[in-house]
């Protein structure tokens, strides 16, 4: 917990500190963004996300129609 305490303790300073600059500020909301821009990619690229469960269905369609044609 010891370290704990001091690591957000680091935290708290450098923010408090970013936020009092203008670039700061900018850099943490760009961090923001980036998070939610790489939480959303994650969703979407997941095993049983939108893209692969149609990535897998047309694969799927294909090889069916490979298959009945060999």
């Amino acid at each position: 917990m010891v370290c704990l305490s001091g690591l957000s303790t680091q935290i708290r300073a450098f923010l408090n500190k970013s936020i009092k600059n203008k670039q700061g500020v900018i850099a943490i909301e760009y961090a923001v963004v980036a998070a939610g821009l790489a939480a959303i990619i994650a969703i979407i690229f997941s095993t049983n996300g939108p893209v692969s469960s149609t990535l897998y269905y047309i694969f799927t369609q294909v090889s069916a129609k490979i298959a009945t044609v060999i």
